[in-house]
């Protein structure tokens, strides 16, 4: 229905391993559920009781 997956990354080394991620995606996911597109964030929004704020992440 036009929604993509979009994958948010949280990596503690600061390195961006896109291709080992995707590659991890193929080998246990079906075609439409690998992420589309992969971001790197430093961190994930929350609130105040530490729920993940998914509307922030688009």
């Amino acid at each position: 229905t036009g929604e993509r997956i979009k994958l948010f990354v949280v990596s503690k080394s600061g390195q961006e391993p896109t291709d080992s991620i995707v590659k991890h995606c193929k080998e246990g996911l079906t075609a439409y559920k690998i992420p589309r597109e992969i971001v790197y964030v430093e961190d994930l929004p929350k609130s105040i009781i530490g729920k993940i704020l998914r509307r922030e992440l688009k």
